[in-house]
């Protein structure tokens, strides 16, 4: 077994815990300690363990007592180069059998190069008095803040203590034990988790509790706003359990974090990291919630083996999490959000093309950053073969019963796909199923093929039907009809506007006229749920409203979340790629970079398409 985005010979030697202690320097913009990590050996007379360490400054190493020498792992490794230098260790006993431990002590400070990190100045959080620290691992960032085998693959427990200066506060993906005086906080997850999970955050944090096991924690300004929002998160997880069995990992906390979050939610166990973008004030984008819990048992307790088996971390969890909206808020709820998706999934396929490697479900990422490979594929086209094999087994009873399974059997480990099928096969043989499952999935086509999935799923269309309906209403209105009742409009649920404004994009470009009809009457200007401002806004970009363009880049300046702000850059690169330019470089100081990153490849990809 091997990792591609790994340096780490963990079929060797293998990390099973670390020891974290770290300064957090904001002046500097670095951290800086030490790690223990214990090993077990796997391998008789292993010589050397084999780290991943991107831009950090590698200080005094010790193996079990003893100084040891180190090397480089990537010599050559260009500036750009996302999987980082590696670090190679040289075992003080070279004869350990094969279940031996050993433990490594590395002396080290990160670099402001850190791509993990996230240094933010008073003047960039709500408070505008004290500076503000967080980290974003996935998918290969953790090389970047610790020296770690930093694969899915490997497993660890973890305990820290972070000293940060008065009166901050920090937190982790892990159970605070204990705060001092002197402002060192301690922590301790017993449960093993992959190097990408591992998450901290520091600043003028306020924590409101939410129930028995869950709080949320933001800067004070926000708190009473974000608990008010999340105030059903506890019916959530105790939905999730009813579902998916018992939650192992003792507290389900969320941190609202500043507007440059790159992603809607971070699933890190015990304090999932949430944007500020799904605090709308009507709780219509706390189905991100719903997600991160998901990933509690799907991504977090079962993991993939790889980025390439990426998918069923979130395919299944885009399953789970509809699952559990399907019971909290009703059936024909599950059915319009699974349409909502797949349209997004066309969107997606079709802006990468159906003929790239990247629509396929197994991706093939060798040799690049999985980052690049980011979309909505592994979610949506997960989910959809998920649903299409509950179908094909007989239904969602007998399928959550299969769920509950793969859990008990995955649970703490990482897994293939190949593996996954495995036991997938396992249970339907168990069931008197197999021959028939085995006659009606073509494997080779949903795990490798590209494009859209080869079958359409049969969801219920009543709701979306409404939609659509409101939709061609407005579509006339372009060819000289009256615009519709607004009270049409007022009487769709939230998640029905989303799909309206989906649906809208797509038949872009307008006319004008119907779009500013559209705004004075649905008063889009005082709209905060940002899925439905985004796609308004895209839809006034394909039709060419340039009247827009000063609330389109307020809205890219105020959040940083890649779901809005990459299509919205793309359009502007269409039609301006001067204006485009100059706004990226104007939002990079407040922007992560891993967003930037992205947006720059989306820009170059517009380029290749119009050279081709």
């Amino acid at each position: 077994m091997r990792d591609p985005h790994s340096f780490a010979n963990f079929a060797d030697i293998s990390i099973r815990h670390a020891d974290i202690d770290l300064s957090v320097d904001f002046d500097r913009k670095i951290l800086k300690g030490h790690i223990q990590l214990r090993c077990q050996v796997l391998s008789d007379g292993v010589k050397e363990l084999k780290l991943d360490a991107k831009d950090l400054e590698i200080g005094q190493i010790e193996n079990d007592g003893t100084k040891v020498k180190s090397s480089v792992a990537n010599p050559d490794r260009r500036p750009d180069d996302a999987f980082g230098e590696g670090l190679v260790v040289y075992l003080a006993n070279t004869s350990l059998k094969a279940g031996a431990e050993t433990s490594i002590k590395i002396e080290y400070s990160t670099t402001p190069k850190c791509s993990a990190a996230q240094w933010m100045t008073p003047e960039q959080t709500n408070g505008k008095n004290h500076p503000y620290f967080y980290t974003q691992c996935q998918a290969i960032h953790a090389r970047s803040l610790f020296p770690i085998q930093d694969t899915p693959s490997v497993k660890l427990t973890y305990k820290a203590a972070i000293h940060v200066p008065a009166p901050l506060v920090a937190i982790m993906s892990a159970i605070l034990v204990s705060s001092s005086p002197s402002h060192t906080f301690t922590f301790d997850q017993p449960v093993p988790m992959p190097a990408y999970l591992i998450a901290i955050a520091a600043g003028n944090l306020a924590k409101a509790d939410l129930g028995k096991r869950c709080a949320v924690w933001c800067e004070p300004e926000q708190l009473k706003e974000c608990a008010s929002e999340f105030d059903e998160t506890e019916d959530m997880l105790k939905t999730a359990e009813e579902l998916m069995g018992p939650y192992e990992w003792g507290r389900y906390d969320l941190l609202v974090l500043p507007s440059s979050f790159p992603y809607g939610g971070m699933e890190n166990p015990c304090l999932t990291f949430v944007t500020p973008t799904i605090v709308a004030g009507d709780k219509s984008l706390v189905d991100v919630v719903a997600h991160e819990i998901s990933h509690s048992w799907t991504g977090n307790l079962v993991t993939n083996a790889t980025w390439m088996d990426f998918w069923l971390n979130e395919g299944f969890t885009m399953f789970v999490e509809r699952k559990i909206l399907g019971r909290l808020y009703g059936e024909p709820t599950r059915q319009l959000d699974s349409r909502l998706g797949w349209e997004e999934l066309k969107e997606t396929i079709k802006t990468l093309g159906p003929e790239s490697p990247f629509t396929e479900l197994y991706t093939p990422m060798e040799g690049v950053d999985p980052d690049e490979g980011y979309s909505l594929v592994p979610y949506e086209k997960g989910y959809n073969f998920l649903y299409f094999l509950e179908s094909v087994v007989g239904g969602p009873s007998i399928f959550e019963d299969y769920l509950r399974e793969h859990v008990l059997r995955f649970r703490r480990k990482s897994v293939t796909t190949e593996e996954w099928k495995a036991f997938f096969l396992e249970w339907c043989e168990g069931k008197g199923i197999r021959a028939k499952v085995e006659n009606e999935v073509d494997w080779n086509v949903w795990l490798h093929g590209r494009g859209m999935p080869p079958s359409v799923n049969n969801y219920d269309a009543t709701l979306a039907d409404q939609c659509a309906a409101l939709v061609n209403k407005w579509l006339e209105v372009g060819r000289g009809a009256s615009p519709p009742a607004k009270s049409e409009y007022d009487s769709l649920s939230t998640l029905q506007k989303r799909v309206f404004w989906s649906k809208l994009v797509d038949h872009a470009p307008l006319n004008v006229k119907v779009i500013e009809a559209m705004r004075e009457m649905y008063s889009m200007s005082n709209v905060r749920n940002c899925d439905i401002r985004c796609n308004f806004q895209l839809t006034c970009l394909k039709s060419g409203m340039d009247s827009m363009r000063s609330e389109i880049v307020k809205f890219i300046k105020e959040q940083g979340r890649m779901k809005y702000s990459r299509p919205l850059m793309r359009e502007l690169y269409k039609t301006n790629k001067e204006f485009a330019l100059k706004l990226l470089e104007d939002i990079k100081p407040t922007y992560h970079i891993i967003c930037t990153r992205m947006i720059v490849a989306d820009f170059k990809k517009i380029d290749d398409k119009n050279r081709a």
